[in-house]
């Protein structure tokens, strides 16, 4: 800490003007007071700091969103014949077992993956 202040005493300040409307003004104020700010010069280097922007790559999400569509428009087919028959076969259970694995092993993949 006396490392940070020394540090400190040595630097020049500088003024930054920027200009805002009265109502962004007010906005930034009152988030730099809501959020334990003693200045908002505080609370604005902090925020650069601590910014980031964060890119989703949203193909995968198409490309899963497809997969499970097919999926789950088999399990569709599956359950209209049902209906329509009245019955269902042991090899029927397995096929909405297999299906419903086949997309919680999907969903699980893309979670490990974030």
């Amino acid at each position: 800490m006396k490392g940070e202040i020394k540090l400190r005493e040595n630097r020049k300040k500088e003024r930054l003007e920027i200009q805002l409307f009265k109502d962004d003004k007010e906005f930034v104020k009152n988030k730099a007071t809501e959020l334990g700010y003693k200045t908002v010069s505080a609370f604005l280097i902090d925020s650069a700091k601590t910014h980031f922007k964060l890119e989703v790559d949203m193909k995968v999400y198409r490309d899963l969103t497809k997969e499970i569509n097919y999926i789950g428009k088999n399990i569709n087919s599956l359950i209209r014949r049902i209906h329509t028959d009245g019955i269902y076969t042991d090899q029927d259970m397995d096929f909405l077992k297999v299906n419903q694995k086949k997309i919680i092993k999907i969903i699980q993949k893309e979670y490990d993956r974030l």
